[in-house]
């Protein structure tokens, strides 16, 4: 680290950003106080920051940095050693002490430290004892390069889908006037990435050419009379490189023609230049242009993912045009078609409030189920050699069970067609159908539309909407409707995936510093893996799913993080503590709550296991001497861990107990120590661990 200032972070890190922050360096697995437990540390080259620890003379006491350790440095080195011998003592270095000064003085203060090309962001915490004073420094900093740029990547992304949407809604509503595609073109350029100027041509019915129908830093008049083929949009017009030698075919082949490209616009100017192909079922019907004028290779993959989900907007939009235009002679049979045009508007917005994907699924199948007027539905995994099976929904067979998990071989049926082919497959009569599976018509399938679901460039999945004992038509337009609905769908699954990704990130930081408060407090190696480990599978047998699963995980990783403003004299201590030292330790449970208030996304249910993970179902615990069911379900589910991980784990000042030993403990503690219900379930969990059921 050469260089380092105290300041405060611009906005667009965000709270967010710093509740991370101080995740990495300011939480982790704590010990278990009730068995008066200590921590080690587990490897330094697992943690994604670096975090530290100083007394009050800013001496170094505690230090891990992961790459240090990957390169065979031991940070004990450091320990003992004034903060300054460390990270040097120039003047970009002495805005970092500063920061520490603040925090012993009892401000939290945020820094940044520049390493070369990479930037460092980090906070310092005040630690304080039990009597209030501040008694040292707590430090984490993280890798902020990456962050910073992916957060911009993301800003920009849901800028763009809230744009998206609300460009949906108001076109969806608007008319379909000389105005339409004008408005498209502005609308574009203003928030797809490094888009400086657009035009957009419309393919003619008549003669199959297409002509400019708008554009955006072009005079659209000048393009009047100008016509393309789909060969020339297609490969002329591919790449910057080839338009401008298509410019230099021009200026010598059709000087006229040049003449008046050269009246629309600057053509000769742009550096990069983006083409996507608008379709609506499947047939190219227009293209959208792309224009940047100030470097090569302005779009990347980022803008080209926008502008095809935009151009597939806009297809829908052409779609939807169409619609109203035939409207006119089928009001009738159309009507029924517009309104799933609206259902599939409402499914958009639903989406958006959705945030896994079983819930998804099974949104998609129901609404699916509802616009296409089928009477069962089937949802399946595409794996290497086989269709699975894995969720139904609507009428199914006499006995459902006889399609739950079955499996389809490859180049069966319509499944297989669809992945193949990686668009919708509708069979009216499947009885007669040549490659129809026997398997489905046994069911006594009738007519079947199977979708296949993609996300990143691969089928994943299928699904299939049939009727049974019954024929049915839909015509071409219902079909595209049901592919718009599943496209929503794919957009909301690479949605649920980031999100993952990022819960990933956060569990990750939390681990970091639970295996950082494991090498201060000298616990046993692995307390919180396997204390994280035993959160999640009793979680998900007494039915926690999403977020609630998520706040019991984190209150694993977390549960003892105030055990950081602890003295080392008491935490460290080798022999019993005495009474003062006692009450000191049991405040760490407040402790953890007040360094954990500046994590803004931290649940309320994770707070009340860092807060009463020591109450006794008979009110004998602290802080809050709560009893019973007062006790949160969370805090009374962790306590069972925490205490059977203690009993079973070897400490400096006890030998473990076996495991028969430390569940009968916990059998015969049920009732006083803990929830009777919850030692049943928690004792049936590890007995079917066991014995791998």
């Amino acid at each position: 680290m050469t260089s380092a200032r105290t300041r405060r972070l611009p906005v667009r890190y965000g709270p967010g950003m710093w509740g991370k922050l101080f995740a990495a360096g300011a939480e982790g697995g704590a010990p278990d106080a009730a068995a008066g437990g200590r921590e080690r540390a587990s490897p330094a080259g697992q943690l994604p920051s670096i975090t530290w620890t100083t007394d009050g003379q800013l001496r170094l006491t505690s230090y891990l940095h992961p790459a240090l350790s990957a390169r065979g440095v031991d940070p004990t080195q450091f320990l003992g050693r004034p903060l300054s011998e460390r990270f040097g003592s120039e003047p970009e270095s002495a805005a970092l002490l500063a920061a520490h000064r603040r925090a012993l003085a009892g401000e939290a203060a945020e820094f940044e430290l520049c390493s070369g090309s990479r930037v460092y962001l980090g906070r310092v915490q005040p630690v304080v004892d039990a009597t209030g004073e501040v008694t040292g420094c707590m430090g984490v900093a993280v890798d902020g390069t990456r962050e910073a740029e992916e957060r911009e990547q993301a800003r920009r992304a849901d800028r763009f889908r809230q744009t998206l949407a609300v460009f949906w809604d108001e076109f969806l509503n608007s008319a379909y006037d000389e105005s339409f595609f004008q408005r498209i073109s502005d609308v574009a350029v203003n928030i797809l990435p490094a888009a400086q100027a657009a035009s957009i041509w419309l393919r003619s019915e008549d003669e199959g050419t297409y002509s400019a129908v708008a554009a955006h830093g072009f005079d659209t008049d000048a393009y009047e009379g100008i016509t393309f083929t789909d060969e020339e949009l297609e490969h002329v017009f591919a790449t910057a490189n080839s338009f401008q030698e298509s410019l230099h075919a021009f200026r010598n082949s059709e000087p006229e023609l040049m003449d008046r490209l050269r009246r629309a616009g600057p053509l000769e100017r742009i550096q990069s230049f983006l083409s996507t192909p608008v379709s609506v079922h499947g047939r190219t019907v227009a293209y959208f242009h792309f224009h940047n004028y100030e470097r090569r290779e302005a779009f990347g993959s980022e803008a080209r993912e926008m502008a095809h989900l935009f151009a597939s907007q806009l297809g829908s939009l052409l779609q939807r045009a169409s619609l109203e235009e035939e409207l006119r002679h089928e009001r009738d049979a159309l009507a029924a078609l517009l309104g799933e045009y609206r259902k599939l508007a409402a499914f958009g917005a639903e989406i958006e409030t959705v945030h896994d994907t079983d819930s998804l699924i099974g949104l998609g199948m129901n609404r699916l189920l509802e616009t296409l007027g089928f009477d069962g539905a089937i949802f399946a995994d595409v794996e290497e050699r086989e269709v699975r099976i894995v969720r139904t929904a609507g009428a199914t067979a006499s006995d459902p069970a006889q399609l739950d998990r079955q499996s389809i071989p490859r180049n069966g049926g319509s499944n297989w067609q669809a992945v193949e082919q990686r668009e919708a497959v509708f069979v009216h009569d499947y009885a007669a159908w040549p490659e129809g599976l026997e398997y489905y018509r046994d069911l006594g399938i009738g007519s079947i539309l199977t979708l296949p679901v993609m996300y990143l460039d691969r089928v994943r999945h299928v699904m299939s909407f049939f009727t049974y004992g019954r024929k049915s038509r839909i015509p071409p337009e219902a079909i595209g409707v049901a592919e718009l609905f599943v496209k929503r769908l794919e957009n909301a699954f690479e949605r649920v995936l980031h999100l993952n990704e990022t819960m990933a990130t956060r569990d990750a930081t939390f681990r970091a510093l639970g295996l950082a408060l494991e090498h201060r407090d000298l616990e046993t190696s692995g307390h919180i893996d396997r204390v994280v480990g035993l959160a999640r599978s009793f979680g998900r047998r007494l039915g926690l799913r999403g977020v609630d699963l998520q706040a019991l995980v984190w209150g694993a990783y977390l549960h003892d993080i105030g055990k950081l403003s602890v003295p080392d004299r008491i935490l460290l201590k080798p022999g019993p503590l005495d009474d003062a030292e006692y009450g000191i330790m049991r405040r760490h449970t407040l402790y953890g709550l007040e360094l954990t208030k500046g994590i803004p996304f931290l649940p309320t249910s994770t707070r009340q296991i860092i807060r009463n993970h020591h109450e006794r179902w008979d009110g004998g615990g602290y802080p809050d001497g709560l009893a019973g069911e007062r006790i949160p379900l969370l805090a009374r589910m962790f306590t069972l861990i925490d205490v059977f991980d203690a009993l079973i784990s070897h400490r400096p000042y006890k030998e473990s107990w076996t495991r028969e030993a430390s569940l009968a403990e916990l059998e015969r503690q049920a009732g006083t120590q803990f929830d009777p219900e919850l030692v049943g379930e928690f004792v049936a969990l590890l007995a079917e661990q066991r014995h791998g059921t």
